[in-house]
């Protein structure tokens, strides 16, 4: 499964995490396995591909952005917009004074 996964992910850390997200699935769902719709092999690679495929989307939505403030008269305008912007779910910020 590790190989399957890491085809699509191909950072390592990535991929075992996505491997440990899939054995959770797999133990989550084991009850609604059904042999009359698929081998055991092939839900268990749809299991694995679908896993990876989701960690790789949630993994390239996330990013950080770094502001420097030099002013301190550019501190209030800076903040409301990155609470607005945080509001939105967008971005997390770091500030470094």
């Amino acid at each position: 499964m590790y190989g399957v996964i890491h085809k699509i992910i191909k950072d390592d850390a990535l991929a075992e995490d996505a491997l440990q997200e899939c054995f959770i699935k797999i133990w989550r769902y084991s009850k609604k396995y059904d042999s009359s719709k698929a081998k055991l092999f092939t839900w268990l690679y749809r299991i694995a591909r679908n896993t990876a495929i989701d960690k790789l989307r949630s993994n390239s939505k996330k990013f950080d952005t770094e502001i420097q403030i030099n002013n301190s008269n550019d501190y209030y305008f800076n903040v409301r917009y990155i609470k607005k912007i945080n509001k939105l779910g967008v971005a997390r910020f770091n500030l470094n004074f």
